[in-house]
């Protein structure tokens, strides 16, 4: 299980640092070092923060709504919930836009 947390977590990293179009000023005049100690400290708190919850998920305490997108815009959110183990209903939102590859 901890390779499937490791391999997901590392994919929303990956994309997380990937994807942001407007990197704070600390983060561009850090240099290689720096970049790749903050990289690994947010990766192994994202392991410690959600690496259990993940395993214990679990497909019927997750909903996702209905959306309809237009074709011609460049973003879409899909909303979802998800009911955690004390059955708290958390809604999540989750916003993506269309790049140039797809």
């Amino acid at each position: 299980m901890r390779a499937l947390v490791e391999q997901v977590s590392l994919a929303a990293l990956r994309y997380g640092v990937r994807g942001a179009s407007r990197p704070r000023a600390d983060w561009r005049t850090a240099n290689h070092e720096q970049r790749k100690r903050f990289i690994d400290a947010f990766y192994h708190s994202l392991l410690t923060t959600y690496g259990s919850a993940l395993v214990e998920f679990t497909p019927d305490r997750l909903k996702v709504f209905p959306t309809t997108v237009d074709p011609s815009v460049d973003h879409a959110t899909v909303r979802t919930e998800v009911t955690g183990l004390n059955a708290d209903r958390i809604a999540m939102d989750y916003s993506m836009h269309k790049t140039p590859e797809g």
